[in-house]
């Protein structure tokens, strides 16, 4: 774990983890309601800090959640009443009409490919922007104000 200097600064990584904005953030931590966008700004460029949410979104991939293929075997499950619990039929139509709509049967599929990216931009404190996956590669470590 990154080293956060108090419990404030742990506080606002869960607090952007969770989606709040930079400001909310500060203000859930603790700190000033008057300076709140200034220091949630200013603990955003903190290497540390950004390393720290970056953990936090490593923590969520898990084994726990299941894989697309896993998804679909369990609606398989439920459409064939193969389950030991007792299922309604109305569980077992909406199973069914998952499934239609994973394959295409109720619309025509789209002829492009379409691909959504979202990521996180980390500005450090010498000024440089990096993605969650560059500031994961470059193993950036906060001593003082220089960053190595």
């Amino acid at each position: 774990m990154p080293c956060l200097k108090n419990i404030r600064q742990e506080l606002f990584c869960l607090a952007i983890f969770q989606g709040m904005s930079q400001k909310d953030a500060a203000i859930k931590a603790g700190y000033s309601i008057k300076r709140a966008r200034f220091t949630g700004y200013r603990l955003a460029t903190y290497g540390h800090i950004t390393a720290r949410i970056l953990e936090l979104h490593e923590e969520i991939k898990s084994d726990a959640i299941q894989t697309p293929k896993e998804r679909r075997e369990r609606l398989s499950q439920l459409a064939r009443e193969e389950i030991k619990q007792p299922v309604t039929a109305r569980e077992v139509v909406m199973a069914i009409g998952e499934h239609n709509k994973m394959d295409h049967i109720y619309t025509e599929p789209d002829k492009e490919d379409k691909v959504i990216v979202q990521t996180s931009i980390f500005i450090l404190p010498d000024g440089r922007r990096l993605t969650a996956e560059q500031l994961k590669d470059a193993k950036v470590i906060e001593v003082g104000n220089a960053t190595q």
